[in-house]
């Protein structure tokens, strides 16, 4: 089966705060600890193309596993590795003919005008050859390891690679000293001769840049490996899940199926309901990638996209009001959810634009409309408890969750941990007397 393209919208990434190199928290900057420009370039691309085929999915999840296990590091130091990029990208496509006369007219200049162009030539060939020695070493040692695993096609390329079309370079670097006829011979097979191979060379180099990168976080962060289910399957079962972007965070265990395929949670301000959620989206969006997941364990049905509505705001521009935006929201997704696609749908504080009774009514019957696609999964937060005992008595397909707050005397304690049920935890007014709100008040009239 091909992977069709995952469905998701801006809207959805700014909520998980998925993309973004210097965005702070970000789960693309949690991984930027590449080596190379190149490999930072695949990692986004990896990132804005998730999948949607199992088998695509639990792929490229092992080889990141198998880079998570061997602990081995990117084999060409940064400047070696610039400089052999640079240099390759000056080839210039000549014959042998041309390209020998090319390198004398270029010593020449060398000796007449004192021109560094020679110099810096053939410093980019010596780092390049260097380079192409260091790689060489590191695929064999991927060959000794289960002949590179997940990764043995990318391990045979370059292998064919580094010891074959490049075998000579060991003989050329066995020498103390390369003439100008070296040189110049050495020049030509690189940059004219086996141009191709060697930019297919650095492309690899790339990806294995990611795949040493991403096992190395994997491996000290505690991440694992997701796995895709394949058939006709409705699962999000996630043990230990967390957010990957906080220090010590509260692990807790998800399961969504299509015998309960919405997720109701309650919880208090500042519980950690909105947290919980992001924790969810970002360890399937991450899944989809076949990234590791800040999970202990996850199994997972593939879908066809995801939608949030977490930190909609009011939009000046088009004159939506914040209540309106929400409505806006719900609409685009549930146009989307009527279309017969495989969705997580989280919605954070339905209607939290208006009062009190309309998003209770608009909280009982949008969850109910939306419960009866069962291909789907809808996960529902709200601070309007008796929302979710109405919902008790109307449909069988919810499961009803909260984070509880814990009360030392007047003071809050959450712990962040799942709990079955509806919370009847109300500590609004308590905050607000905890501040002296009402005190600042009227000390200031």
């Amino acid at each position: 089966m091909e992977n069709k393209k995952f469905i998701i919208d801006k809207q959805t990434l700014e909520d998980l705060n998925i993309m973004g190199r210097y965005k702070p928290g970000s789960i693309f900057s949690l991984f930027l600890e590449l080596q190379t420009r190149g490999g930072e370039r695949y990692l986004e691309q990896i990132f804005n193309d998730p999948m949607t085929d199992a088998k695509s999915i639990n792929a490229r999840a092992e080889q990141f596993e198998y880079f998570k296990g061997i602990e081995a590091q990117f084999p060409v130091p940064d400047e070696m590795f610039q400089a052999t990029e640079e240099y390759l990208s000056n080839a210039e496509g000549a014959g042998m003919v041309v390209a020998m006369i090319n390198g004398l007219r270029r010593k020449v200049l060398e000796l007449v005008a004192r021109d560094k162009e020679f110099g810096l030539l053939a410093e980019g060939m010596r780092q390049t050859m260097q380079a192409v020695v260091r790689i060489r070493e590191f695929i064999n040692l991927l060959k000794n390891k289960d002949n590179g695993g997940a990764c043995r096609d990318m391990v045979e390329e370059a292998d064919k690679i580094v010891n074959g079309d490049m075998k000579w370079l060991t003989a050329q670097l066995a020498s103390k000293k390369l003439g100008l006829g070296d040189i110049l011979m050495c020049d030509y097979r690189l940059r004219h001769k086996c141009i191709e191979q060697m930019q297919q060379l650095i492309k690899l180099m790339y990806k294995f840049d990611v795949m040493l990168c991403v096992g190395t976080i994997a491996r000290r962060r505690g991440f694992t490996k997701a796995v895709a289910l394949e058939g006709d399957n409705h699962i999000l079962k996630m043990e230990g899940v967390y957010h990957p972007s906080l220090k010590k965070a509260i692990a807790n265990d998800i399961l969504i199926d299509r015998e309960k395929n919405v997720f109701f949670l309650t919880g208090a301000n500042m519980a950690g309901k909105s947290t919980l959620m992001k924790s969810i989206g970002v360890a399937t969006y991450m899944a989809h990638l076949g990234l590791p997941v800040a999970a202990s364990k996850m199994e997972f049905a593939p879908i066809d996209g995801m939608f949030s509505s977490i930190n909609v705001s009011d939009n000046m521009n088009m004159g939506y009001s914040h209540f309106y935006a929400e409505v806006v929201r719900v609409k685009t997704v549930a146009e989307t959810v009527a279309k017969g696609f495989r969705l997580l749908v989280i919605f954070d504080e339905l209607f939290k634009g208006t009062n009190v009774k309309d998003a209770f009514d608009a909280t009982i019957a949008v969850t109910l409309g939306f419960s009866q696609y069962r291909r789907c999964s809808f996960i529902i937060s709200t601070h309007i408890t008796e929302a979710g005992h109405d919902l008790k008595t109307k449909m069988e397909n919810i499961q009803y969750h909260y984070v509880p707050t814990v009360m030392e005397g007047s003071i809050p304690r959450y712990t962040y941990k799942l709990t079955d049920g509806i919370t009847n935890d109300r500590h609004g007014m308590m905050i607000i007397q905890n501040e002296k709100i009402i005190e600042t008040i009227k000390n200031e009239r």
